[in-house]
């Protein structure tokens, strides 16, 4: 008598000819027969970014549209865009930062009371793209969400 330890004490025909211990084979759903690992293909069926690498499940990709929400692609040469940052001086300290040109930048952001803002936008570095060229504004946080427009063309 078999045991639970002892699995191949009882084998079963392949499709194929080989004989093999259940736990070892595989039901094809398709042709509704045994198979072993001879016999089939092994698929890794996972969602990912190519960029990043970030797996994602199958749903959440089916809602993002298999986009990644921190990946975004130059629209002139499709290489991936980096995120840059850069110091903003808030309304009223850039006026008086152009009034008083003796002043340094330091004596200015300290004499306002405000400091200067990192402001972030998206750059290709292969053809020098950027979101500004665009005409898209600058966002306060590096993973903000940058806006995505829908294509008209793009069917449902």
């Amino acid at each position: 008598m078999a045991s639970l330890f002892q699995v191949d004490k009882v084998q079963y025909l392949c499709s194929c000819g080989h004989w093999e211990s259940l736990c070892r084979l595989y039901f094809c759903r398709h042709c509704s027969v045994l198979r072993c690992r001879e016999c089939v293909t092994h698929e890794v069926d996972s969602m990912y970014c190519p960029s990043c690498l970030e797996n994602m499940p199958s749903g959440e990709a089916r809602v993002k549209k298999n986009r990644c929400g921190t990946c975004f692609e130059c629209p002139v040469c499709s290489m991936t865009l980096a995120v840059r940052a850069t110091s903003v001086l808030p309304p009223g300290m850039a006026k008086a930062a152009g009034e008083s040109s003796a002043a340094s930048s330091s004596e200015v952001s300290t004499a306002g009371g405000a400091t200067p803002t990192k402001a972030y936008y998206l750059l290709c570095n292969s053809c020098r793209w950027s979101t500004r060229d665009a005409g898209i504004p600058d966002q306060n946080a590096p993973t903000a969400g940058w806006p995505v427009h829908d294509n008209h063309n793009e069917k449902n």
